[in-house]
C-alpha cells in the first residue's frame, strides 16, 4: 500500500481505502460510498418497478370503473359513489378478510364472526372521522 506525501491524505477512487503519509488506514470510504450507490441504485430500480406494477393496476381498476359507469349509464335507477372505511367497517371487514381466501366466498344467512363488531359497530356506533381505526 502505498502512502502519500507527509500532510498528505490519499484518496482513491478504485475501491481502495484512504490512508494518510503514516501507513495508518483510516477508512474505506470509497468501498463504502461504492456500496451505498448501488444499494441506492438497487433501490431506486425497485422502487421504479413497483411505481410501474401500481401505475399498470391503477390503469386496469380505472378502465374498470370507466366500463362500470358505461354500463350504469344505461340503468336509470343505478349510481355509485365512493366509500371510505371508516363509514363501512363492515364493508371493509369483509373484503380483508376475502383478501386471505383461496377462492370466493358467499355467507347467505349473515356475517362470518369476524366481521360481527365492524357490523354492530357500523350499526349502533358514532361517526368517524378520515383515518380512525377499529
Amino acid at each position: 500500500m502505498e502512502t502519500s506525501s507527509m500532510g498528505w491524505v490519499k484518496l482513491n477512487f478504485d475501491g481502495s481505502v484512504v490512508i494518510m503519509w503514516l501507513p495508518l488506514v483510516l477508512l474505506s470510504v470509497t468501498l463504502t460510498a461504492m456500496s451505498y450507490s448501488l444499494e441506492l441504485r438497487t433501490l431506486v430500480t425497485t422502487l421504479f418497478q413497483w411505481l410501474n406494477v401500481w401505475l399498470f393496476v391503477m390503469a386496469l381498476l380505472m378502465r374498470s370503473i370507466e366500463g362500470i359507469k358505461l354500463l350504469s349509464s344505461f340503468c336509470g335507477d343505478l349510481s355509485s359513489n365512493h366509500i371510505y372505511r371508516e363509514t363501512n367497517f363492515t364493508a371493509d371487514a369483509v373484503a380483508n378478510l376475502g383478501h386471505g381466501l383461496n377462492h370466493s366466498k358467499l355467507w347467505e344467512w349473515g356475517l362470518p364472526l369476524n366481521c360481527s363488531v365492524p357490523f354492530f359497530f357500523d350499526l349502533f356506533g358514532p361517526a368517524c372521522p378520515r383515518g380512525f381505526c377499529l
